[in-house]
């Protein structure tokens, strides 16, 4: 399990964290820094060098990687060795995914899958923007063609009228944009989702269609469904009906690159860069639509104007001083980490204080073990439920016993009560054991290979479209160490729409000699 937490300081903060009374095992550290660029940099550790999975997660890789290079040719930092893997990541990224077009100008999620109309224009946008910063070459044939899919993809998306306004901004970009039907929109920008609303204003702004009253309008719209306290703004979001991501997250990553772009000095920003941070931990091993447009907005804001840090840094535990460092910006990318020590199952809290000027990045990460306890029975969310068992692949007879050596057949059955598109099938690998890649088997419905996160106690798949009712999945494992443990439970969920999920129940597997 991992618990995170992240922001800026500008004084003293307690970090309070809440262990699970089962927490038998604890790791901790906290790190610093006196630039949010060396934070996100350290946030792209969790992804650098990740195999290009999907599609849609290489455009997302691509894009943020990216802007992370553009923010370091800023802040004179290009050179530094830090930033060389992530020029690699650019190269590596941007080939994946041009070796990926179809012949018909679009991508879908994996090599061979038929064309989508957001994984096109996601994988369009990022090559644009690497290319537009520089940094790769987008042939002109492939941009070509995957432009003119885009444009074909616009009359079959009109009831999604948010991945629609999406298909006009990245359309925008391209010299033949000049004529989109994007200004007929403006009309009723009122009645736009938050992020359809940014993105129109993108658009219009590509096409040179946006007057200095119209951002003034669009700002003004933005701050009116704003929500905020003292010390933070964000922007509420209502379910998704289509196929961009829904949440808070999103549309207010959308609004602040929105702020970047036409009121970059508005007291606003500052707040929303805080509430961003607080929100937004890095996920394992795996980077979604609506975690890029976070860092991407968070990495354009790394150019704000702040007094520079320059202090002391003292960190206590429990009350006790542990570190006490001093911290200036002579390094943009230098990170200062400390390690956590006799952390309990229970409250534990953590002093930072800095005496000095400017403000100092943070974060706080814990990952902590539980004892053998069984985790709960399945639970359904919103008309999905989930079931697991662990078969003998020669019998097909379920067992919770098996021997070093042996294949265990997983199968998840998952129950809809309405079709969902792009829906994601998780499950944790049981301790001891190792998942054979290519093994997933899903009848007569599309899916991905089996992807498996970088601490290899996961593994997932994706099916673009799962019909209403019952459908059985499965894959293979194989039975490396013996042991007996409990094992946490699977777990699915439509990509777009995390609300609604189902769990299987946990399970107790044993294998011997």
């Amino acid at each position: 399990m991992r618990l995170e937490q992240r922001g800026r300081l500008w004084q003293r903060e307690w970090l309070i964290g809440h262990l699970d009374t089962r927490a038998i095992d604890a790791e901790s550290f906290l790190w610093f820094a006196p630039s949010l660029l060396a934070l996100l940099r350290r946030d792209y550790n969790e992804w650098q060098g990740l195999p290009c999975g999907n599609s849609e997660q290489s455009a997302d890789m691509l894009s943020v990687a990216t802007s992370l290079w553009q923010a370091f040719d800023a802040a004179g930092a290009q050179n530094q060795p830090d930033a060389q893997p992530v020029r690699a990541d650019v190269l590596r990224l941007a080939d994946c995914l041009l070796q990926r077009q179809n012949p018909d100008g679009g991508w879908g999620w994996w090599t061979g899958d038929v064309s989508r109309p957001l994984q096109t224009a996601q994988a369009v946008e990022s090559l644009l923007e690497a290319a537009s910063a520089g940094l790769i070459e987008f042939p002109a044939a492939n941009q070509a063609r995957g432009l003119e899919a885009l444009r074909r993809y616009l009359t079959s998306v009109e009831e999604d009228s948010d991945l629609r306004v999406y298909l006009l901004s990245v359309l925008s970009r391209s010299p033949s944009g000049k004529d989109l039907p994007a200004r007929v929109l403006w009309s009723r920008h009122e009645q736009l989702s938050t992020p359809s609303l940014v993105h129109l204003g993108m658009a219009l702004e590509n096409i040179h269609d946006l007057s200095a009253e119209d951002k003034q309008t669009l700002i003004s719209e933005l701050k009116g469904r704003a929500a905020q306290t003292a010390s933070f703004v964000w922007w509420p979001s209502a379910e998704s009906k289509g196929m961009l991501p829904e949440g808070d997250r999103y549309a207010t990553a959308l609004a602040l690159q929105a702020f970047l772009r036409w009121a970059p000095g508005d007291a606003m920003v500052g707040k929303t860069v805080d509430w961003l941070l607080r929100t937004t931990p890095a996920e394992d091993g795996r980077i979604s639509l609506s975690v890029a447009r976070v860092l991407v907005a968070l990495l354009r804001s790394t150019h704000l104007q702040e007094q520079p840090t320059e202090g002391i840094v003292r960190v206590a535990q429990e009350g006790v001083p542990i570190l006490e460092e001093r911290v200036d910006e002579s390094n943009p990318l230098g990170v200062h980490e400390v390690s956590l020590k006799d952390l309990r199952a229970g409250p534990n809290w953590v002093e930072i204080l800095l005496e000095g000027s400017g403000p100092l990045y943070f974060g706080w990460s814990i990952r902590y073990a539980l004892s053998d306890d069984d985790p709960g029975p399945a639970r359904s969310v919103d008309g999905i439920a989930m079931q697991r068992r662990y078969l003998s692949p020669d019998t097909g007879q379920p067992s919770n016993r098996f021997d070093v050596g042996q294949f265990i057949q997983v199968s998840l059955e998952v129950t809809t009560a309405r079709k969902l598109d792009y829906v994601v099938v998780e499950d944790f690998v049981p301790p001891g054991c190792g998942p054979i890649v290519g093994s997933v088997a899903a009848k007569e419905l599309a899916h991905s290979d089996l992807e498996i996160s970088p601490q290899g106690d996961r593994v997932s798949f994706l099916l673009p479209v799962v019909p209403e009712g019952k459908h059985v999945f499965t894959y293979l494992l194989r039975a490396n160490t013996p042991g007996s443990s409990y094992v946490w439970p699977a777990s699915t969920y439509p990509i777009y729409r995390p609300a609604i999920w189902g769990q299987s129940a946990s399970s107790q597997l044993s294998i011997q000699r």
